[in-house]
C-alpha cells in the first residue's frame, strides 16, 4: 500500500518514522528520498547581527535574529511567520529545517518587552538604547557587529573617527571656524545623526555659539523639516544670542519671548511649526525665568532643538526652573556649559536629566553608585561613570586647542550702592524676619 504525502507531511512523517527506527531496526532511504528530504531537527544556533539603518535622515540601529542550522541560516521575520502560522518546518535546497519554536517566541517576547516590533527582518531602535537593548538580546545569543556599527562605536570611543561634514551653506561669507571648532560641529552633527545629546562644554571664549549655530544650521539643511529652535540662557546674554545669530547666519529669523509682550508672540511661534522648507529657521531666544513661568506654552511647540545656555543654571534638580525647561519636548537637546561640574557630582546628573533622560538612571540609583556615606567615591566615577559619559561630553580648555587666543582677562570692579539699594539693604538688615534669621543661625548653625 501507498501513503501518498505532500508539503510539510513528508518531513513530519521522516521525523516520526526516525524516532522509531531502533525499534524496527532502521530506516532505508531511497536515493530520490536522502537528496530531497534531508531532516534537520536540531536546535539552532542563534545570532543577533547589529546594524545600522538611515530613515528619514536619522540613523538607527538593527538587530536581526538570524537562526543557524548546520550550513543553512533563517531569518527571524521567515522563522516567525512559519511558527505564528502553526507551521514547524522550511524548506531549503533539498532539506527540511525544523524551526525552534521556544527559541522565536523568547525573542518575540524580548522584543515586546524592549517595546520593539518586527521591521522587515529586524527591529530597530535609537541609538540611545544600544545597552538596554543589546543588552537583553545578548541573554540569547551572540552580538554579531556590522562594519557600520563597529564604525559607530569607533566614533563614540574616538572623536577623531567622527567623518567631516560640510559647512551650511547659511554661514556667511568670510566666517571662519578654526580646526577644534570644526571638530565640535562633526561631532554635534555625529549625535544629532544618532539622535544622541550632549554637553558642549569648552573652556570659555572657545566659540561655543558659533559650533552650535553651524550644526543647527547643517540639520536644517540636511533635514525636510523647519522646526523652530528654543535657546533658554539668562536675560543678560539673550541680545548676545541675537547679535550673534544675525553675525554668523546669511538669512535667519529671532525672536525674543520675554517681557510683558509675549503673550502676544505665541501665534507666531505655533506658526512657526509649519514654515515653508525655504524659510529661514526661526531661533526663539528666553530667559531661564520665562521658560519656567510659560513652559506650558513652550510644550506646545515641536521644537527642532532646545539649547541651555549656561547650563549649570540647571544644575539643581529640585528647582522649578529645572524642572519646567526638562519638560520642553525637542527632537534634539543641547547644553551649553564651560563648567559642567561646580559643587556637587549630582550637578553632572541633572544636566544628563535634561540632555539624555534615564542614561544616568534615575537620581537615587546615581547617588547610591557614586558616593559612599555621602562622599565621592571616585574610584567608581573613574572606572564607570567617566567612560559612559565620555562619548557625549565634549570639553576642550583654551590653553590646548586655540594657544594663539590671549588669556582670559579678569576685571574686578566695586559697584557702589545707589541711594535706593542702600535703603532696601538697610531695611531688610534691620527687620524683624532677619534678626530672627541670624538668630537662628548662631543658635543652629547654617545648615
Amino acid at each position: 500500500a501507498f501513503l501518498p504525502l505532500h508539503g510539510t507531511d513528508i518531513p513530519a512523517f521522516l521525523e516520526l518514522l526516525g524516532s522509531h527506527a531502533a525499534a524496527v531496526g532502521g530506516i532505508v532511504r531511497g536515493p530520490g528520498v536522502a537528496e530531497t528530504h534531508r531532516i534537520i531537527g536540531a536546535p539552532a544556533t542563534t545570532d543577533f547581527r547589529v546594524g545600522v539603518v538611515e530613515r528619514h535622515g536619522q540613523s538607527l540601529l538593527r538587530v536581526e535574529p538570524i537562526y543557524r542550522h548546520e550550513r543553512f541560516q533563517i531569518g527571524h521575520d521567515e522563522a516567525f511567520a512559519a511558527h505564528a502560522g502553526g507551521e514547524r518546518w522550511i524548506r531549503r535546497r533539498g532539506a527540511w529545517i525544523a524551526i525552534d519554536g521556544e527559541r522565536v517566541a523568547a525573542i518575540e517576547r524580548t522584543a515586546a518587552s524592549l517595546g520593539l516590533t518586527l521591521v522587515g527582518e529586524g527591529f530597530e531602535f535609537p541609538a540611545a538604547d544600544r545597552e538596554r537593548v543589546l543588552g537583553a538580546f545578548a541573554a540569547l545569543g551572540g552580538i554579531r557587529p556590522t562594519e557600520a556599527f563597529g564604525h559607530f562605536l569607533a566614533c563614540l570611543a574616538d572623536f577623531d573617527q567622527i567623518e567631516e561634514v560640510p559647512l551650511p551653506a547659511n554661514l556667511r561669507v568670510g566666517v571662519q571656524l578654526r580646526p577644534y571648532q570644526r571638530h565640535g560641529v562633526n561631532w554635534l552633527c555625529f549625535l544629532q545623526r544618532f539622535g544622541l545629546n550632549g554637553i558642549l562644554a569648552d573652556d570659555m571664549g572657545l566659540g561655543k555659539t558659533l559650533q552650535t549655530l553651524t550644526a543647527v544650521e547643517r540639520v536644517r539643511e540636511t533635514g525636510s523639516l523647519r522646526l523652530p529652535v528654543l535657546i533658554i540662557c539668562p536675560t543678560s546674554v539673550m541680545l548676545n544670542w541675537r547679535s550673534e545669530i544675525g553675525k554668523f547666519l546669511e538669512q535667519s529669523q529671532t525672536l525674543l519671548f520675554h517681557g510683558p509682550a509675549r503673550g502676544r508672540q505665541v501665534e507666531r511661534l505655533m506658526a512657526a511649526a509649519d514654515a515653508p522648507a525655504d524659510s529661514p529657521g526661526l531661533f526663539v531666544i528666553t530667559s531661564f525665568d520665562c521658560a519656567r513661568i510659560d513652559h506650558d506654552t513652550l510644550n506646545r511647540i515641536p521644537w527642532l532643538y532646545v539649547i541651555v545656555d549656561e547650563g549649570h543654571t540647571i544644575k539643581n534638580p529640585d528647582a522649578q526652573r529645572s524642572k519646567a525647561i526638562k519638560t520642553i519636548p525637542g527632537r534634539h537637546k543641547l547644553a551649553l556649559t564651560g563648567t559642567p561640574i561646580q559643587n556637587k557630582l549630582e550637578e553632572l546628573w541633572s544636566l544628563f536629566d535634561f540632555a539624555m533622560p534615564g542614561f544616568l538612571d534615575s537620581r537615587a540609583a546615581f547617588r547610591r553608585r557614586y558616593t559612599i556615606n555621602s562622599r565621592v567615591d571616585w574610584p567608581a566615577v573613574n572606572d564607570q561613570l567617566i567612560p559612559r559619559i565620555r562619548p557625549f561630553v565634549l570639553r576642550r580648555l583654551k590653553s590646548a586647542v586655540a594657544r594663539d587666543l590671549p588669556e582670559k582677562i579678569i576685571v574686578e570692579r566695586q559697584v557702589p550702592l545707589t541711594p535706593l539699594q542702600v535703603t532696601l539693604y538697610n531695611a531688610v538688615r534691620d527687620s524683624v524676619e532677619f534678626r530672627q534669621m541670624r538668630e537662628a543661625v548662631e543658635r543652629n548653625g547654617v545648615a
